[in-house]
């Protein structure tokens, strides 16, 4: 059933926050406005997916991905990284951290 799936939001912008959690009402989302926070949640919750933005404060996306992927009890978390910046070198970066998908 799809609404056992948990989601985390990783978001600062509250427009943006606000639409990825009405689009994906029919699952339960989590959100948090930044990366310390993502983490904190990650290590409370069991968290199915990560919807990422790269910019955030106190701690970026960046930072996260390589956090979670370099530990052995989140390292299979699918991490989308989803931004308004179109940079190409974040999109190779966040790839190569470990992101499944870069959405821009």
């Amino acid at each position: 059933m799809l609404t056992d799936q948990k989601i985390l939001i990783a978001e600062d912008e509250p427009v943006s926050r606000l639409v990825l959690q009405r689009l994906l009402k029919a699952f339960t989302c989590i959100s948090v406005t930044n990366g310390q926070e993502a983490l904190d949640v990650i290590h409370q919750e069991r968290i199915d997916l990560v919807l990422l933005d790269i910019h955030m404060p106190i701690m970026d996306g960046f930072e996260v991905i390589e956090r979670l992927k370099n530990n052995e009890e989140t390292k299979d978390i699918p991490i989308i990284v989803i931004t308004v910046n179109q940079s190409t070198e974040d999109e190779i970066r966040a790839l190569d951290l470990g992101a499944v998908d870069f959405c821009n």
